[in-house]
């Protein structure tokens, strides 16, 4: 028995639409912040490094 009913179909249709465009708008704003990232300016991979611990939360 099919118990589809049109109200579903349009559900499923706006939660696809939705859940697409999320997960456009993340990707991008990944690619956003990578190329970001990338302009930044360190010397050395060893200051990036320094600057990325300096911002850990410190150890309990």
């Amino acid at each position: 028995m099919n118990h589809s009913h049109s109200s579903d179909r349009a559900l499923t249709a706006s939660i696809e639409f939705w859940t697409r465009l999320w997960q456009q708008q993340i990707e991008q704003g990944m690619k956003f912040w990578g190329l970001w990232a990338q302009a930044l300016p360190h010397e050395t991979a060893r200051d990036l490094s320094a600057e990325a611990e300096s911002h850990k939360a410190p150890k309990a």
